[in-house]
C-alpha cells in the first residue's frame, strides 16, 4: 500500500473518530500529521492506524476528546511505533529469537533498507535445512504487519512492510 497523503492521512485521523462521536483536540491533527510524516513526503498507513489505535484504546472510557496530554503522555508518535514493535517481537519465545535477528538482518541492506528476498533465497542465505521453523516465523511477521509476502511465479518474496519500520525492528 502506498503511502497517504496528508488529506488521505487526515481522513484517515479524523473520519473513525467522528463516526463515533469523538474528537482530536484542535490543532493536534496537525501535529500528529507532523510527527507521522517525520521528514518524509507521504504518511505510512500502518503507523497512523497504530498511533490513531493506541491513542483511542489509552483515552478514557467515558472520554469523547483525544487530547494533547493523551499524546504526550504516550510519548509521541516515534514511541507509541517503538512500544507496539517491541511489544510484538517480544511474543516470540525465546529460543525463537535467534532466527528472527536473523531473517530481519537479512531482510535489510547495508545502507539500512528493506531488501527482497524469495523464501529460497532467505533459506540458503540463513543456511537453514528445514523449512517449517522459517515458515511459520515469516508467517508470523506478515500476520503482524511487520512483514509484506507477495507471490510471483508461484514463489513468495519477502520484505519490510514500510522502510521506515527497519530501523525501528532491526534497533
Amino acid at each position: 500500500m502506498a503511502d497517504f497523503t496528508e488529506a488521505e492521512a487526515r481522513r484517515a485521523i479524523e473520519e473513525p473518530v467522528k463516526a463515533v462521536g469523538g474528537a482530536f483536540e484542535k490543532g493536534l491533527v496537525e501535529v500528529l500529521l507532523n510527527d507521522l510524516r517525520n521528514g518524509h513526503t507521504g504518511i505510512e498507513p500502518i503507523a497512523l492506524q497504530i498511533v490513531c489505535h493506541t491513542l483511542w484504546q489509552d483515552k478514557a472510557e467515558n472520554q469523547s476528546q483525544i487530547t494533547f496530554v493523551d499524546y504526550k503522555a504516550r510519548g509521541g508518535a516515534e514511541r507509541m511505533l517503538r512500544e507496539h514493535i517491541i511489544c510484538l517481537l517480544s511474543r516470540i519465545p525465546l529460543h525463537q529469537q535467534g532466527l528472527l535477528v536473523r531473517i530481519l538482518e537479512a531482510l535489510k541492506t547495508s545502507d539500512g533498507t528493506k531488501r527482497y528476498l524469495t523464501f529460497e533465497d532467505l533459506k540458503s542465505n540463513l543456511r537453514l535445512r528445514r523449512e517449517p521453523p522459517l515458515k511459520r516465523m515469516l508467517d508470523m511477521l506478515v500476520r503482524h504487519n511487520l512483514l509484506r509476502r507477495e507471490q510471483r511465479g508461484g514463489t513468495d518474496w519477502y520484505e519490510f512492510k514500510h522502510d521506515r519500520l527497519v530501523e525501528k525492528i532491526t534497533d
